[in-house]
């Protein structure tokens, strides 16, 4: 069963932004802005509870659902 809260183009551009922030937040780390280091860490991090909130919320939904029982969304819509 294949659970998504967040369809794959919208996950890849935060994978792609969450990587991008956290490479330039290292770098501004390094060169001692650390203002500017503290917002775009806070923006990293913003950016990865997202991800990981989709990831746990789908494994929940995934660990309660029947093996043998294929959802979909109108299924999902009719259940709630």
């Amino acid at each position: 069963m294949q659970i998504e809260l967040i369809d794959s183009g919208l996950r890849n551009v935060l994978l792609i932004s969450f990587a991008v922030s956290l490479v330039l937040c290292l770098g501004l780390v390094a060169i001692k802005r650390r203002r500017a280091a503290a917002l775009l860490s806070l923006a990293c991090g913003l950016l990865g509870a997202a991800l990981a909130v989709e990831q746990v919320t789908a494994f929940i939904v995934r660990s309660s659902a029947p093996s043998s029982v294929d959802f979909n969304e109108y299924r999902w819509i009719f259940l709630s």
